[in-house]
């Protein structure tokens, strides 16, 4: 379904708000991605690829292997041969030499598609990008590039039962022998783990005293090394992306396949990670156009009351606030990849993005299924399929949670030197930039000054955090929802001072700023007064034990 509205062209114009790009090319891109799709996976064959999903089979040899929907991989290929897979990869390897932005619209548009092919697509970047960041001159040459033209499919391993977020906790164990690494552990919910020609994987190579320290980075090949595939979970959404269990049962690897350097291997995960919280946010991105097109579609059609539901004032309170988090969801993305871009420090900005974009799906989609009313929760509808695939986002790439660990400890590292950027001064110069975009114009000035309001209260919250007694880890998630609402408000009101704004996005940058507001209001109290349910929860860890 083409989402109205938020089509191709404003796309390229919201990105041009943060990058400086030739907006024919990325243009000419985005459509020929969105026809290829029309062309090769049309939303009934996505629809049936999610009913039937991957096969689990046996071959020759007796151990299990995955085999893709033969649509998924005819999509796959289809991307491939477009370039896809090269468009941010430098152009002395094959590649197109684009921003990492780029990439992250292309797997946006996939995912208005379909969410498991952008779920494939992004998780083959992944390792991609962790090849070419880390790898040697020989392991780029030997791998990128039947990597980048498609005819391998590669994916990251680093999950395993006991350890997700917290990568020190790995107990996949790699001990040198000789000329070789011998690898036994295994690994859970790996995307493309069982029909990935190529795995970078995470393994401990020193004790476990020296947490993530103690974990190296390699290069596995499925087939020739072995890897065993134990089975596939059976998930609430994405049925088109096989997630499985793997067993690396006494793998034997040449030395030269680690990746990095011994000890290393958080580093690699970490970026792969990192990537792929903005990755999620484009998933994100492309299952809310996805919603809100066949919700416009079919107030469009139905009738009630003698008139089309998408005249009805509540229909319309719903559409207005999928739309605002659309457009909030697509800034976030196009900021972080224009600081990504300038080289700067952003993890604080990843965090924010993914943690939004994954979380505002939730209600989002269940606004488009209110609009269907009973049809909503039928299967024949994309936005009930919408629904399930939400379900996942806020879990892979660190959980919600997660997030507001790394935001609260980002944002309070800003304030002792502990962060690796100063947050508070790049968010005091971009509020002062804002400021002076907005001046001339009566309507936005006061929308310019409020954002720079916001952002002070926000860091007098971290400044109050940071000098209490009492244990941070309650307050987290205020100072999170603080800061994603200062950002929010800043980027929409960027776009709505810009020269080819719309009257859309005024209204877009007012709203934006009339719920940092409350959000600042709701939060700021919680910190002040210390309304952070501690006591309760004292309370159920005494009785849950």
């Amino acid at each position: 379904m083409r989402p109205p509205l938020f089509d191709i062209p404003r796309t390229v114009r919201t990105y041009g708000h943060y990058f400086d790009v030739h907006a024919d090319v990325l243009d000419e891109l985005l459509v020929s991605v969105d026809r290829c799709l029309t062309r090769v996976l049309p939303p009934e064959v996505s629809a049936r690829v999610d009913r039937e999903g991957s096969t689990l089979e046996r071959g020759p040899d007796g151990r299990l292997r995955v085999r893709r929907h033969p649509d998924i991989e005819a999509a796959r290929l289809a991307l491939a041969e477009l370039g896809c897979f090269r468009i941010f990869l430098p152009e002395d390897v094959g590649g197109f030499g684009l921003p990492l932005g780029v990439y992250y619209l292309a797997v946006q548009l996939i995912s208005a598609h379909d969410t498991s092919l952008a779920l494939i697509f992004l998780v083959h970047g992944n390792a991609m990008y962790g090849l070419h960041r880390y790898g040697t001159a020989a392991q780029r040459a030997r791998y990128l590039p039947a990597l980048t033209a498609g005819d391998q499919l590669a994916t990251v391993a680093f999950t395993e039962p006991r350890a997700g977020s917290d990568a020190g906790l790995i107990r996949t164990r790699a001990r040198r022998d000789g000329d070789s690494w011998v690898l036994d552990g295994d690994k859970l919910f790996i995307t493309n783990g069982g029909d990935a020609d190529l795995l970078i994987t995470t393994a401990r190579t020193g004790p476990l005293e020296r947490d993530i320290d103690g974990v190296s980075a390699f290069i596995l090949e499925r087939e020739a090394d072995g890897v065993e595939v134990l089975g596939l979970e059976d998930k609430t959404g994405l049925g088109g992306s096989p997630t499985a269990a793997l067993a690396y049962n006494a793998l034997r690897i040449p030395a030269d396949r680690m990746l990095h350097r011994e000890g290393k291997g958080g580093v690699v995960a970490f970026a792969g990670v990192g990537m792929t919280r903005v990755n999620i946010a484009a998933q994100a991105l492309g299952i809310a156009k996805r919603a809100f097109g066949a919700a416009v579609s079919f107030a469009r059609d139905r009738v009630q009351g003698g008139r089309r539901i998408l005249e009805h004032d509540a229909v319309l309170e719903r559409l207005s606030s999928v739309a605002f988090t659309i457009s909030a969801m697509e800034n976030l993305i196009c900021l972080d990849s224009a600081l990504e871009a300038q080289g700067q420090w952003h993890v604080l900005e990843m965090s924010i993005c993914k943690y939004h974009a994954s979380e505002a799906l939730q209600p989002l989609t269940s606004r488009a299924i209110n609009v269907f009313g009973g049809y909503g929760v039928c299967r024949e509808y994309v936005v009930e399929r919408c629904r399930r695939e939400a379900v996942a986002l806020p879990l892979y790439g660190g959980t919600s949670e997660i997030q507001w660990f790394i935001i609260a400890r980002e944002l309070l590292g800003a304030l002792d030197g502990t962060s690796r950027a100063d947050y508070r001064a790049r968010w005091g110069d971009a509020c002062a930039a804002l400021q002076q975009r907005c001046a001339a114009d009566p309507a936005l000035a006061p929308l310019g000054e409020a954002v720079a309001r916001g952002d002070r209260r926000l860091w007098r919250c971290v400044q109050q955090v940071a000098a209490a007694e009492a244990p941070r880890a309650p307050l987290h998630r205020h100072l999170t929802e603080m800061s994603v609402a200062v950002t929010v408000a800043r980027a929409m009101v960027w776009q709505g001072a810009a020269a080819d704004s719309s009257a859309l996005d005024r209204r877009l940058a007012e709203w934006s700023v009339e719920r940092m507001t409350r959000a600042l209001e709701r939060h700021e109290g919680a910190v002040q007064q210390g309304r952070t349910r501690a006591g309760l929860k004292q309370e159920l860890r005494d009785l849950l034990g």
